[in-house]
């Protein structure tokens, strides 16, 4: 979500940035256009509200009072104009900017046309004329502005080619961290069939290879655990293997892995363990099952009234665990203990296992 994100930003940049530079220069070509209206309907206001309080007027740099009061002296002569170019805008690393054209003057009914400029710069948040004048004038009066360094600019044509090339570039670079993360998902749902304690350190693996690997541990873990229990004593009742297919599962698969039976002095005890085995803890806890796994332990104790136990491995592998935790589920409330919690379970011998059939506890 995050890179979508991006990709929207860079590209709103990107589109914002050309549709600010076209909003300046309609904007400049605007003011260019009322500046030699106003010459046309001598309005004097106009040009106030144009002009920069001090600014090169013809050769000399003047108080906007004074460019004024010379401006109404000149117009109210016969006077009108013209611009009969295309307005040339040229900026400079001064800020300022310089609108370059030729204006057809009539004055006194005689007409002349002279190469023309008015130079602007942004005050705030509109453009005000800080120069005016015509190359003739400052040629014979050997005046001009310093105005800094001329900013190149690519034309409009190479704008475009330049704006296509972001939006295509940006494009392809979305529809690559599309495909990235639609890979990164894929494995995401490849991994979440490995044991929760093993993810971080889980290899990525085809769908039906990470399966049959956890079913190959938890078939080695279950016979490590029987084979510590004496046959003399005890009898496996049943011995449940988790089968599944395609998403499919055997009902059997929601209740422990075996029901055992010990038989002493005449009587015979059932009780049932689920094995459960973690190649390490995970954030210094372990989970021992799901949070429906162990509700479908703790019905099955009630409705068969037999003890059920969580035989825990840690660690080492699966046919020879670190360490043994035997757990009663009754006495959980919660499917996640940290590694202080499951200390009081601990087995301090990875020999035979006994059960008590008067306290009905396993050790």
């Amino acid at each position: 979500m995050s890179r979508v994100f991006t990709f929207i930003v860079l590209l709103c940049f990107f589109s914002g940035a050309r549709a600010n530079d076209n909003k300046d220069i309609t904007e400049i070509e605007q003011l260019v256009s009322a500046w030699n209206n106003n010459h046309n309907t001598k309005n004097i206001e106009a040009f106030k509200l144009q002009y920069a309080p001090t600014l090169y007027f013809y050769g000399k740099y003047a108080d906007v009072k004074q460019c004024l009061k010379s401006k109404q002296k000149f117009l109210r002569n016969s006077y009108s104009q013209q611009i009969v170019t295309p307005v040339s805008i040229t900026k400079f690393s001064s800020g300022a900017i310089k609108c370059s054209f030729t204006k057809s003057v009539t004055y006194k009914q005689t007409t002349k046309e002279y190469p023309a400029y008015i130079v602007l710069e942004r005050r705030g948040n509109k453009y005000l004329i800080i120069g005016e004048s015509d190359l003739l004038t400052d040629q014979n009066l050997h005046a001009g502005m310093e105005l800094g360094t001329e900013i190149q600019e690519k034309d409009d044509l190479a704008q475009s080619h330049a704006f296509v090339y972001v939006i295509v570039i940006s494009s392809a670079t979305f529809f690559v961290l599309m495909y990235v993360k639609r890979k990164r998902n894929y494995k995401r749902v490849t991994n979440s069939f490995v044991p929760y304690a093993n993810r971080n350190n889980a290899e990525t693996k085809p769908l039906n290879t990470a399966v049959t690997d956890h079913k190959e541990k938890g078939d080695a873990f279950e016979k490590w655990v029987i084979e510590r229990f004496n046959s003399k004593y005890f009898k496996i009742k049943e011995w449940r293997s988790d089968k599944y297919h395609a998403g499919l599962y055997a009902a059997s698969n929601m209740m422990p892995d075996l029901v055992l039976e010990l038989k002493s002095n005449g009587v015979v005890t059932a009780f049932a363990v689920e094995c459960k085995w973690r190649s390490a803890y995970f954030q210094n806890t372990i989970e021992l099952a799901k949070e429906y796994q162990l509700k479908n332990y703790k019905e099955y104790a009630l409705k068969n009234s037999l003890p059920v136990f969580i035989i825990l491995g840690v660690g080492g592998q699966p046919a020879d665990p670190s360490s043994i935790f035997i757990i009663p589920v009754e006495e959980l409330d919660t499917n996640v203990l940290t590694k202080n919690e499951l200390s009081s379970y601990f087995k301090k011998s990875k020999g035979t296992f006994y059960f008590n059939a008067e306290s009905k506890m396993l050790s």
